[in-house]
């Protein structure tokens, strides 16, 4: 068995994820695997994003971890809300759990590319960065058997500018799902 089989699987309650769209194509990038925890999403070509930390709104959290992730800066009134994920998980050794994810998309064209300073301030800082290099992908060239087992089925509603709200079942590690999700297409969101 691989060591990092072993780890414990990170367990948020509370998460954004953010696409960087333009036209036809969205950002993504390859996620590091966490240290001490297996984090939803390591290893797969994936949207920015992470748990929303106590006291920060919900855009907040969209733009931190874009920063984090990516190393893109956006203002936040071009942040659009386009969709709600709830993400239940059945880890293999604890119990299941469900992640709520608010999802934002932003136009390309919006985003202040700071990647390479935000892997220098990294190496002052010693903060280790998350996520590769964003790359971009069309919407027929999604990198599906690399991504999280759901993105395939929702992602291309949100590059049409639809707002979904989804429900996902996930299997341990959140490496398969356990029946296929429910999307639906919706006017708009709750707050």
């Amino acid at each position: 068995m691989n060591v990092r089989d072993i780890r414990p699987q990170k367990k948020l309650k509370e998460a954004t994820l953010i696409y960087v769209l333009d036209g036809e194509s969205v950002e993504l990038a390859k996620k590091y695997p966490g240290k001490d925890k297996h984090k939803p999403g390591e290893g797969c070509w994936n949207g920015a994003g992470g748990g929303r930390e106590y006291g920060e709104s919900w855009e907040e959290c969209a733009l931190r971890e874009l920063w984090e992730e990516f190393g893109f800066y956006v203002l936040p009134e071009y942040l659009t809300y386009a969709g709600i994920l709830y993400l239940h998980n059945t880890p293999d050794t604890d119990e299941p759990f469900t992640i709520t994810a608010r999802v934002y998309t932003v136009p390309r064209s919006c985003v202040m590319k700071l990647y390479w300073w935000r892997v220098l301030t990294s190496w002052f800082t010693r903060e280790k960065l998350t996520n590769g290099r964003p790359k971009r992908f069309s919407v027929d060239a999604l990198p599906q058997k690399e991504m999280m087992p759901a993105d395939p089925h929702f992602l291309p509603h949100l590059i049409a500018g639809e707002k979904i709200i989804a429900t996902v079942w996930y299997g341990p590690r959140q490496q398969s799902m356990t029946r296929d999700p429910q999307i639906v297409v919706v006017d708009s969101l709750p707050d």
